[in-house]
Order: C-alpha cells, then structure tokens, then sequence
C-alpha cells in the first residue's frame, strides 16, 4: 500500500512540476514580448535611436518637475532624409545621422 502511494505521489509531483515549468516558461515569454514590443515602440526601426514619442514622454517627466524659469530643448529634423537612405543605402543614413548629432551637440556646448 505504501508503495503505490509513493507512485501515486511522484506522478501527481511530476505532472504538477510540468505545469509550473510551463506556466514559468509561458511568464518568461510574455514578458520577452512585452520588452519588445515597448522597445519598438518607443525606438526608431532603422537606427534603434529612441523615437519621437520616447522624447515627448522623457520631456513631459523632465519638464513637469522643474521650476519655471525656462530651459532649452535642441531639436533637429532633417528634410530629405529619405532620399539618402533611398540613393546611398541606410548604413550611409546611418553615420549621416550619428555625424549631424555629434556635430549639432558639440556645437551647442561650445555655444555655451
């Protein structure tokens, strides 16, 4: 008698520890896709660069705990952009972009 209740007891631990893997794993997942998704939400596709709507979120927090008095916000678009990507490949759109940010913040600190 004892022995079958022993088996009984190891095949309902087994299946149960299944169960809990698998909800674990399930949990894992989720959260992965969660992560991902408010990454590609929030980060430009071609350059991974945070995007237009992680600025606007990162400028309301900033901006709703100072006090008045003003600051400055240095915004750059720039016109035409497509064209590059479309005649001279992403990877030249890419160091265009990173050589325009670089150039744009040092002369603003020198400005300043």
């Amino acid at each position: 008698m004892e022995v079958i209740c022993f088996i009984a007891l190891c095949a309902i631990v087994r299946r149960h520890h299944a169960d809990i893997r698998r909800t674990l794993q399930a949990q894992r997942e989720r959260a992965d896709m969660v992560r991902r998704n408010e990454h590609v939400a929030l980060h430009d596709a071609l350059t991974g660069l945070p995007s237009r709507i992680m600025f606007q979120n990162a400028m309301a927090q900033a901006v709703a705990g100072l006090p008045e008095g003003g600051f400055t916000v240095f915004y750059l678009d720039l016109d035409r952009f497509r064209g590059v990507n479309n005649s001279l490949g992403h990877g030249v759109g890419d160091r265009l972009l990173r050589d325009v940010g670089v150039a744009s913040v040092a002369a603003c600190a020198r400005a300043t």
